[in-house]
């Protein structure tokens, strides 16, 4: 029982984390689509773009990547979300 809540002790920290990343993740969809010459996301919806599919999933792994490297290397969630921001 211990040993449970010993690994459960984190949870609440990584569910911050957790969500705040996926506010992160929409808000750079946001504002990658409308930032591009082309509307990835209606070229994938309305013409099956694989192009536009393989383009848009690049750029939301390198944002993913830079996220995760904040979260991984910040102190607490004010020190993630200016990196979060900064990426």
């Amino acid at each position: 029982m211990e040993l449970l809540s010993g690994l459960l002790s984190g949870l609440p920290n990584f569910l911050i984390y957790f969500a705040t990343s996926l506010v992160f993740v929409l808000v750079f969809k946001f504002i990658y689509v409308r930032v591009t010459p082309y509307d990835e996301w209606a070229l994938i919806k309305d013409q099956k773009s694989v192009t536009a599919a393989v383009a848009l999933g690049g750029a939301f792994l390198g944002y993913c990547l830079a996220i995760a490297g904040a979260a991984k290397n910040s102190v607490d969630i004010v020190d993630f979300a200016v990196w979060g921001v900064i990426a």
